[in-house]
């Protein structure tokens, strides 16, 4: 997988590219599709539809709709709306509704600027993001085809306590993902599991020599 930086003119080709090699011991069947799914982030939907990424937006569901008619779902990975706006949220409501009915089932994860960076209330703020998005939570799990899917969100703190771009997990969200992983290997101990999380661990990729997540140590260790 070659990740390029880039902006909206385009990727910066002439640059290195960020290289993730895959464990040899993946592997399947040649021409079989085991399962499928859009993984899509930083949507950064504003409360304007002239904003650059509303037009990328409603871009990047077209060509799902187009080209992946097989996907099971699609996931966005957060920073779902520019500033955590609830004239924002209003627009991505607007927009899920548009496509709902052609594109994959979709699933969101809170970003840092849904949580208007930080700087307003949690509660206020994952409420204003569970009703535009119909999440029942900023963390829950799901399963498609026997994979086990489990979404991580920060839970905020009072406004001012967290940097603009961390996240904060609850001590009750992380029983209830040793909770979920246990559940998800029962199920079937040879599938793999998939974990989501808006804020990645430290040192699991460029930037990421300081951890944006309050509690990475123990979410790493579990």
């Amino acid at each position: 997988i070659y990740l390029y930086p880039g902006s909206s003119s385009g990727p910066d080709t002439d640059a290195a590219p960020v290289t993730v090699v895959l464990p040899d011991d993946i592997t399947a069947e040649p021409d079989t599709l085991l399962t499928s799914f859009v993984v899509m982030t930083d949507t950064h939907v504003s409360k304007s539809t002239s904003f650059i990424y509303n037009r990328t937006f409603k871009q990047a569901m077209e060509d799902i709709i187009e080209t992946m008619p097989e996907a099971e779902f699609m996931i966005n990975l957060g920073d779902t709306v520019n500033n955590g706006w609830y004239s924002e949220y209003q627009m991505l409501q607007r927009l899920i509704k548009r496509y709902q009915r052609l594109a994959p089932e979709q699933y969101f994860l809170m970003g840092n600027h849904d949580m208007l960076l930080n700087k307003g209330d949690p509660e206020i703020q994952i409420q204003m993001w569970e009703e535009a998005t119909g999440m029942p939570n900023v963390y829950y799990s799901f399963v498609k085809q026997g994979y086990s899917f489990i979404v991580l969100g920060s839970e905020g703190q009072e406004a001012g306590e967290l940097a603009t771009d961390e996240a904060w997990f609850s001590e009750d969200q992380l029983s209830w993902l040793k909770e979920e992983l246990a559940a998800a290997e029962a199920r079937d101990p040879d599938l793999p599991i998939f974990v989501f999380s808006h804020q990645p661990l430290q040192d699991t990729g460029p930037g990421t020599n300081n951890s944006l997540i309050i509690q990475n140590d123990e979410l790493e260790e579990i």
